[in-house]
């Protein structure tokens, strides 16, 4: 009778999957990467990691991804993940819960401001046409930024676990 009624009281979180408004960043960033299998070997960064970790972000590699302010930006957040890959196909997902709209819209400016630097980066490179693959999208406490070779599948599938 136990195993019953704890399979029913967690029925609904299997039912929701990705698209529960209440996950961590990093299931979010999970299912992400699931939709876009072309993906190359790449490194994810999360949030919950403690320093030592393979998955800890450090404050160097912050600053470097987000600028001079990174720190007090991401202390906005409740958690973030973030993937990076490998060259020589650079692609990047980030996903980040903020503790209010308010804090979502200091950390999508944070992303805007990766984006440009991005935009400035592989301006005269070969991979000029990966301009296009960036989207930063926002809802409600929820910031995502994508830069992957299939941009609309990647951005539809985040704004529906946005909903």
């Amino acid at each position: 009778m136990k195993r019953v009624l704890v399979f029913l009281c967690l029925l609904p979180v299997l039912l929701t999957g990705c698209t529960s408004g209440g996950e961590s960043a990093a299931v979010r960033l999970d299912c992400l990467i699931k939709v876009c299998p072309e993906l190359p070997t790449g490194q994810i960064y999360d949030s919950q990691a403690e320093e030592g970790m393979v998955s800890y972000l450090n404050a160097s590699l912050k600053k470097s991804l987000y600028g001079e302010r990174a720190e007090e930006i991401l202390a906005l957040t409740e958690s973030y993940a973030i993937y990076l890959s490998s060259q020589p196909l650079p692609c990047e997902i980030a996903v980040f819960r903020c503790y209010s709209r308010t804090d979502a819209h200091r950390v999508t400016a944070m992303c805007l401001e990766r984006a440009e630097a991005i935009r400035v980066a592989i301006r005269e490179t070969p991979y000029v046409e990966r301009m296009d693959w960036i989207r930063v999208l926002t809802k409600d406490r929820t910031v995502i930024m994508t830069v992957t070779p299939d941009p609309e599948r990647m951005e539809e599938e985040a704004l529906r676990q946005m909903k």
